[in-house]
């Protein structure tokens, strides 16, 4: 008996071993599985922080310039900054109603400070506003710190 003691007493902690590296192997499965989780997240969050702020560094070099004829419905709108505008969100205000939002895309874009100009034809309106939307590395911008607002006066 004394014999049979002697040999439990020897493999009593192999349990214990095998618990503690059982123990150590998931923390480091679970640590390096959060580690690379992590790690998407932060390219993510880093990839479109660096296009909002691309696209806001754009959007300062924007630059419109918008004349409303006597009648308040035809818009000519010139760029007069360093880059192209793809199309504009025009709001219109008419007398009575509620105001209409539209997108405008330009045919070709419309780029800056050549003259170049675009008219609109619109419903007659007392007040527009004008947002420049631009490209930003594929991504669509509007510069809405950028926009233009006319006011009419119908007689």
């Amino acid at each position: 008996m004394m014999h049979f003691a002697n040999k439990m007493i020897g493999k009593k902690g192999a349990g214990d071993i095998i618990a503690w590296v059982l123990l150590i192997g998931f923390s480091i499965a679970l640590a390096t599985s959060v580690f690379i989780w992590m790690r998407g997240q932060t390219e993510d969050i880093t990839k479109s922080t660096v296009n909002y702020v691309e696209g806001e560094m754009v959007c300062q070099d924007i630059a419109i310039n918008v004349r409303a004829n006597e009648l308040c419905n035809i818009l000519t709108i010139a760029n007069k900054g360093k880059f192209s505008i793809e199309s504009l969100n025009i709001v219109s205000y008419p007398a009575s109603g509620e105001p209409i939002s539209e997108v405008k895309s330009l045919a070709t874009p419309l780029k800056p400070i050549q003259g170049e100009i675009v008219e609109f034809i619109l419903p007659q309106s007392i007040k527009f506003e004008v947002i420049p939307i631009i490209t930003v590395n594929e991504k669509t911008t509007g510069c809405s710190d950028k926009k233009e607002v006319i006011s009419c006066t119908i007689s």
